[in-house]
């Protein structure tokens, strides 16, 4: 399986390290890796994750996996690739997802 970053990922995960590092660099490194296994982990188990419930009504099926409680990694599969369509704040709204979603 393939992975595929969209650019909103790329700065999604860099804010959350900017921020991080505000409190703790330690923190932000350890989020930081922590996220990118997950992605990782998505190579070889790419259906781990549930189907998102807020974003059913679009024409991929999105699912949602969730690090640390804190983040969900929003993704879909298509043919041999996993794509990775947005990062989201679990302390959010849930409804935000649909905001933070570029396909």
């Amino acid at each position: 399986m393939k992975i595929f970053f969209s650019d909103l990922v790329i700065e999604q995960l860099e804010s959350i390290y900017t921020y991080l590092q505000t409190k703790s660099d330690n923190a932000a490194v350890i989020i930081h890796n922590i996220i990118l296994d997950e992605i990782e982990r998505l190579r070889t188990f790419p259906q781990i994750a549930p189907i998102e419930p807020e974003l059913t009504e679009y024409t991929h099926t999105y699912r949602s996996l969730v690090v640390k409680k804190l983040y969900k990694i929003i993704y879909y599969i298509e043919n041999d690739t996993v794509f990775i369509s947005a990062l989201f704040d679990c302390r959010q709204n849930p409804r935000k997802i649909k905001d933070n979603l570029q396909n």
